[in-house]
């Protein structure tokens, strides 16, 4: 009986490794376990390439029921020699050396390795080398990366500081990996950074996260305006925003999908896929691509629902509403997350959020009915969720808000059924000067941190996540955060464009972040991923999506990389650029006058610089030509129309030649200049000829021509 486990584990080590086909997954880390007690063992098994990328993997107990095992054939990372050559593993000579006896204990039998942690006291980092020898004297070893940790799933470091473990199971590696080789195939992607790895273990290591809080503003939300989007721009404008965000150096992306109840009072739960004032419900088919696509990049995704009041279009949230019965509307939001939960875990999700700000709905009265009531209903919703969901559960809520009567949110009973647990860092006032240096901010956060975070973290010694954490680009926000428009004392003008508030606001949480115990990451919020909040600038202005990348790389890389040409109201870096194209000065037929046209790209943009004798107004299209008959197959057309109070109002889109919007393109306009760029995955299948020609024409308000140049050859 002791040993039944042990079968049944190697069982599905080989189950599974076929499903993938060894030869897919040979040349990656690859994770075993079985069930777990205390002390828990953890390791990783790694192809000989691969011993300085050390993964957690392996895990197992003293009990020798529950004991790890590792079938020592079929398994590829332990095809070394001897047993790469085909031997029966019984015919070889086997040897083991174990690093540190006092706490991990391991032994052969029955062609299978095992490996246990040996005695409660010990917890560390250690290793198992496992050697062989033939009887024709050809030896091979492989060294085996072991993690004891205790059963609270925590175990303090080689730095000093608590790592802590939270559930998975090699089902959702299964999956993703599927998922996105499916998505390869169907999107025709390359293989990416897709990471292959099966962690084969009940628990993991939670890792800092270096990921962007983009909450429902992952996708397109706007698909009925100006001509809509189509399927595939939309999936281009996902490609885009994630490969921006991998080159910043973003690790995961943390997403939410709306959902909606009629009325304040309502209880049913729907999707809305048309146009809503704060996000539409994304269908399946579109989070799936998301996911898949980040996967494929080698990002991490956390995803979660949450629900609003559907009035009118008019802007209300969770906590405007009185859903009645309260019950009934609890039940309905389980019944659609574990329909939710079983798609995300045929996708290989990573972590999932489970209740965001369902204890909010402010207008019941705080009494210990209520407060008994939401707590077991959130409780509950977590217990369900594993039924469905095998990996991390997380919770956030609001650090202020109230729950039990004299009690804020924080100390609810309902956190020790998450895995992760967290707190909204909106509404934050850090300091009570209305302009805060670097220093006052990062004394802010230490005292919040102090006063309010780490307690809570340590109350309940799990992972802490920080949700709703942003600032906007705007004077007086960085005191407050992302909730600073909510709030009279903030002085919030959206029209005082900052880029030093959402500096100040990240550079001085990071600092103070990186001091508290348990914390998993920054969660970027508030980078804005609709294309009608990019496109273009007026006068130097403030795009804050392209110049915030510069601290994002910063903070997460250590360093910033620009780009050949940074699209920043300075010319500098377009000095080494000749002129691709010149127009005569003095034929406009109006105001505006064309002079020239610069032209860079790299391997993902295509940069452009218009020049003007003076600074423009009206419309300027740059016509694509890939074709070489002098049509356009596609066009970028850039807005820079002053409205009639005097106020500056400008986009600029890709669109194909029959005027479908297909992408956006960044500009900013300094005077007598426009700089460009647009991403060449908007115009892949479009622009698919190795000869790229360019005419530009420009437009007054009522769009009569009044320049243009001819067609000109730009690459190719």
């Amino acid at each position: 009986m002791k040993r039944l486990g042990v079968v049944l584990l190697s069982g599905l080590l080989l189950f599974a490794l076929s499903c993938l086909g060894a030869n897919e997954i040979t040349s990656e880390p690859v994770e075993f376990t079985t069930t777990t007690d205390t002390p828990t063992v953890i390791g990783a098994v790694l192809n000989p390439a691969y011993f300085a990328n050390a993964a957690y993997v392996l895990q197992g107990v003293e009990d020798r029921d529950k004991v790890f095992a590792l079938p020592l054939r079929g398994v590829p990372e332990l095809a070394f020699l001897p047993t790469s050559a085909g031997l029966d593993p019984a015919s070889v000579t086997w040897s083991l050396q174990v690093s540190h006896p006092e706490g991990i204990g391991a032994e052969i039998a029955d062609n299978t390795l095992y490996i246990w942690g040996n005695g409660a006291s010990w917890s560390g980092y250690g290793t198992v080398t496992l050697s062989g020898a033939t009887a024709d004297a050809q030896t091979g070893s492989v060294t085996i990366p072991v993690t004891v940790f205790r059963s609270d799933k925590t175990l303090v470091n080689s730095q000093g500081k608590k790592d802590y473990f939270v559930p998975w199971s090699p089902q959702l590696d299964i999956n993703r990996i599927l998922s996105v080789e499916e998505h390869m195939r169907k999107y025709n992607k390359d293989d990416g950074l897709l990471d292959r790895m099966i962690r084969f273990s009940r628990w993991r290591l939670m890792e800092y996260r270096k990921d962007v809080d983009v909450m429902t503003l992952w996708f397109n939300e706007l698909i009925p305006y100006a001509g809509g989007w189509d399927e595939q721009a939309q999936f281009a404008l996902v490609d885009v925003f994630l490969g921006e965000f991998l080159r910043n150096g973003v690790n995961g992306v943390r997403m939410g999908n709306a959902y909606y109840f009629p009325g304040l009072t309502g209880t049913e739960i729907a999707p809305r896929y048309d146009v809503a004032w704060f996000g539409v419900t994304k269908r399946p088919e579109e989070i799936a691509y998301v996911v898949n696509e980040a996967h494929r990049l080698g990002m991490s995704v956390l995803l979660g629902n949450t629900y609003y009041p559907h009035v009118a279009e008019r802007g209300y949230e969770l906590f405007d509403a009185n859903p009645t019965p309260l019950n009934a509307f609890y039940a309905n939001v389980e019944k659609q997350n574990h329909t939710s939960l079983l798609e995300w875990t045929a996708l290989g999700m990573d972590m999932v959020e489970i209740g965001s700000g369902l204890e909010s709905p402010h207008a019941y009265p705080d009494t210990s009915q209520e407060a008994t009531f939401i707590n077991d209903a959130l409780a509950g919703m977590a217990d369900g969720a594993r039924q469905a969901y095998p990996g991390p559960i997380a919770h956030y809520g609001n650090p202020f808000g109230t729950l039990f009567p004299g009690k804020i949110m924080l100390d609810a009973p309902l956190w020790e059924h998450f895995d992760v647990i967290g707190a909204g860092l909106g509404a934050l006032r850090l300091t009570p000067y209305a302009s805060p240096t670097l220093e006052q901010l990062v004394q802010g956060w230490k005292r919040t941190i102090r006063d309010v975070f780490s307690p809570f973290q340590q109350r309940y010694d799990k992972p802490f996540l920080a949700l709703d954490n942003g600032c906007f680009a705007v004077a007086g926000c960085a005191n407050w955060g992302s909730y600073c428009h909510l709030i009279p004392e903030a002085r919030f003008s959206s029209s005082a464009t900052s880029l030093r508030e959402m500096q100040l606001y990240y550079l001085s949480q990071d600092a103070a972040f990186k001091e508290m115990e348990g914390y998993f990451g920054p969660g970027w919020h508030y980078y804005s991923l609709t294309p009608y909040d990019v496109g273009s600038v007026r006068d130097r202005s403030i795009n804050p999506r392209m110049k915030v990348e510069d601290v994002i790389q910063l903070l997460f890389l250590g360093g910033t990389t620009p780009r050949k040409i940074t699209i920043d109201g300075s010319l500098s870096d377009w000095q080494d650029v000749p002129i691709t194209a010149s127009d005569p000065a003095g034929d406009s037929h109006g105001a505006n006058d064309l002079v020239a046209l610069r032209f860079a790209e790299d391997d993902e943009y295509y940069f452009f610089r218009v020049d003007y004798t003076a600074p423009p107004a009206g419309f300027l299209s740059i016509d694509l030509d890939a074709g070489g008959d002098a049509r356009r197959d596609a066009f970028l057309l850039l807005n820079n129309v002053y409205t009639a109070d005097g106020t500056w109002w400008g986009d600029s889109f890709v669109h194909r030649s029959d005027g479908r919007k297909i992408g956006f393109v960044d500009s900013i306009d300094s005077g007598a200049s426009i700089e460009l760029r647009v991403a060449k995955r908007f115009l892949q299948g479009i622009l698919s000829a190795s000869s790229l020609r360019v005419h530009l024409v420009h437009c007054d308000k009522q769009w009569k021509v009044e320049d243009e140049t001819g067609w000109f050859r730009v690459s190719g």
